[in-house]
Formats: C-alpha cells, structure tokens, sequence
C-alpha cells in the first residue's frame, strides 16, 4: 500500500487541516502512544514497562490486555522502525497521536511514503482537504438558522447548567441531540465541544455570556447546501 495507490478521500472543508497540510493519513500501529518518547532508549524504557504491568494480575484486566496483545519483539522492532520513519520525513508534518490510533499530516504523500511502508502499520484511511467554501462556514440543507456556535470542553456548576437550560428554553434555537441529553436528561455538568446551538440573531451570544460565563470555541455561519 503505497501514496500512489492508496485511496484518497476527499474532504469537504473551509480550510486546510490545522490550516497548514492539505492530507491526513489515519493508521494504527500496536504501542503507537509509546513514539511520544523523545528518543530510542526511552521508548525501549516506556515498552518494557508496558510489557511488565501487563504480565502482572491486576484484577485480570492489564493481564487478558496482554495476553490478547503481547508486546513481543516484533512489536518492539516495529514502534523503533516507525520512529526512524518519523524522523526521516524532510518536510514538514504534524502527528496526532491517541492510544494506537495515529493521524499524520502533510502536504506530501510522498515524504511519508516509509510510513506506509513501516512494518505493523495498518493504514485506515487517507483524507485530502478540499477547501471549497469561506472559512467559518457549514454547509446544511435547508436549514431555518444562519449561525451554529460549538462550546469548548469545560466543567460548569449545576447552577450554570440550570441557567443555560432556562435560557435556551426561552430562544428561538436549536440545540444538538446530545447537548439535549445533557441538559434535561443527564446529571453531567461537563460540557463537551461536540455540543452546539443554531440560531439566527448574532444577539444570541452576548444575551447567552450575560446568563452565564460559558466558553465557546467557534461560531460557524451556516450556508445552505
């Protein structure tokens, strides 16, 4: 599986990822997360310790993980192969990585060509950015509102949580499936950034930070499909 005939996705988007690369490459590699060692000798460090704790018997969960995936040799030559290939790339890149689960991206799927190459990699999918609307913008069908605001990750009190609910009772708004669940149905009070409201006068924000001090992470122009 090489950049030249790897299947390439084509994102719809309002900008570039990160603003910066043009391709996103998902892939998993067993003990990804152990390639955020600063260098050989660490990572080794960080495996063998993994390796350990999974050979010991804390109430058979670590012990099932690492009968089921062991962290032989192989694994351990794999995540230092992948490492060399990381260090390897002449251009610039940006790596995410969450558990065993990586997205890299890069404005060259050729400079990455030794990632998908790597031993024990498993490419999941390849993405490219095709920016074809203005920046801050979503594109909806038939949509009644002209604004979506998304909220940032943050706890808040159950007062706040109470508040919020009251005011979005009162707007003409739409709020997410989820953002629902958490205000009328769930004890939770931590707000997660994939929640959001649709409404149509910008007035909205500033009547919504006088209700309560909520942080918002964007605010997109909703443009209909």
């Amino acid at each position: 599986m090489t950049s030249s005939n790897q299947k390439i996705n084509k994102v719809s988007r309002d900008r570039l990822y990160f603003d910066s690369y043009e391709y996103c490459v998902q892939f998993k590699l067993q003990e990804l997360s152990a390639l955020r060692s600063k260098d050989h000798e660490q990572l080794e460090f960080y495996l063998e310790a993994r390796k350990d704790m999974r050979q010991k018997n804390w109430g058979g969960v670590w012990r099932d993980y690492g009968q089921v995936y062991p962290i032989t040799q192989q694994v351990k030559q794999n995540c230092h192969l992948l490492y060399n290939a990381l260090e390897s790339i002449n251009s610039k890149y940006k790596l995410v990585i969450n558990s065993n689960i990586g997205h890299i991206y890069t404005n060259s799927l050729v400079s990455i060509d030794d990632i998908l190459y790597s031993p024990g990699v498993t490419i999941l999918k390849v993405s490219r950015a095709v920016v074809n609307r203005p920046k801050d913008t979503i594109v909806r069908k038939n949509s009644q509102y002209a604004f979506r605001l998304y909220f940032k990750n943050q706890s808040i009190s159950s007062t706040e949580k109470e508040h919020l609910r009251n005011f979005l009772a009162a707007q003409s708004a739409r709020i997410s499936p989820t953002f629902y669940d958490f205000l009328y149905t769930r004890p939770w009070t931590y707000l997660s950034d994939t929640f959001f409201v649709d409404f149509n006068d910008k007035s909205f924000v500033t009547m919504l930070h006088l209700v309560t001090p909520m942080k918002v992470k964007k605010i997109l122009t909703i443009v209909k499909e």
